[in-house]
């Protein structure tokens, strides 16, 4: 199977972005869809959370000794103009959970705080010749790298800053779909008219698509039903501009203890406890839409229209 490519993204901050990405890519390598997945994180994320909590402290400060982490990759092959392959900064078996008595298959490729200051140093170079920057040369260059790993990884699961920068960019390009998780209240879904109209504008690489919206850390209000009913009932509009995920994730003091990272050779079981049913129900929907069949043969997003027909991308009807 040619491996598939997720992006995880959203305008907002603490949304649970990265708890989605660790969680999903535990949950496909530890088998919670029935077979277990060789995973690749590529975290694009300054704050690196996805790194440290998928390779603890210890290995993680062992591979920024050894400059293998993105923002090396990038200095190296923007900036200094070195030729890098995105291979060479990937830790492979970069998680010690174990499942069924095996270590997960979940590869790395690690981020750290010195991503941002390597992003503003390659927007000033870029832009230092007076013309525009569009952000084509990395968005070429991560495209073109990922694009190799399809046949090494089942999924690739890309963890991107909130917001929109040049590497969010890139990874819209280079994606076979996207996920936004959201939660349930109304400042949370403000942004994501924005997103979903920035989604839908940006350049693919192959076709565009709409993105995925996740309801996550769900709370049994009356605010966040109706948050919710909302939601879905403008996913289901002909126009809209984004679908629902069917599965929802409830707030949950087992996921918040499992993104602690406090034990360095947990078991899936173990760290993910009475949260594995709804992960692995996320898992296997995220599984269905990517493995459906698109008509020309190559695979595709099930359910996703092209972009090329006006869609409506306001929330309206929120309370």
């Amino acid at each position: 199977m040619t491996g598939k490519i997720i992006s995880v993204c959203n305008m907002k901050g603490g949304v649970g972005k990265t708890t989605l990405v660790v969680s999903l890519a535990e949950t496909l390598a530890a088998g919670g869809v029935g077979k277990r997945m060789k995973v690749l994180v590529i975290d694009l994320d300054a704050q690196a959370h996805a790194s440290f909590c998928i390779a603890g402290d210890e290995l993680l400060m062992q591979l920024f000794k050894e400059h293998r982490s993105l923002d090396f990759f990038f200095e190296d092959a923007v900036l200094d103009g070195r030729k890098k392959q995105l291979n060479e900064f990937i830790r492979e078996s970069a998680s010690s959970m174990t499942a069924g008595g095996e270590i997960i298959s979940l590869a790395l490729a690690p981020a750290s705080e010195r991503l941002r200051y390597v992003e503003r140093s390659i927007i000033h170079k870029l832009t230092s010749t007076g013309t525009s920057f569009d952000g084509k040369r990395v968005r070429d260059l991560v495209a073109n790298e990922i694009e190799l790993l399809r046949n090494v990884f089942d999924v690739i699961i890309i963890d991107c800053p909130p917001g929109i920068s040049i590497f969010t960019e890139a990874a819209l390009w280079a994606s076979d779909i996207v996920l936004a998780p959201v939660i349930m209240d109304k400042f949370s879904v403000l942004g994501l008219t924005t997103f979903c109209k920035h989604v839908l504008a940006a350049p693919r690489r192959h076709s565009a698509i709409l993105p995925y919206v996740l309801a996550n850390r769900v709370q049994p209000t009356n605010v966040a039903k109706r948050v919710l009913q909302a939601l879905r009932a403008e996913a289901a509009a002909h126009d809209a501009g984004f679908r629902m995920l069917k599965t929802e994730i409830p707030q949950s003091a087992t996921l918040v203890k499992a993104m602690a990272c406090e034990d360095d050779a947990p078991t899936y079981a173990l760290k993910y406890g009475n949260a594995r049913q709804d992960l692995e129900n996320l898992a296997r929907e995220i599984v269905e839409i990517i493995n459906a069949d698109r008509p020309s043969g190559r695979p595709a997003v099930s359910g996703l229209r092209q972009a090329t027909r006006p869609v409506r991308t306001e929330t309206r009807g929120l309370p």
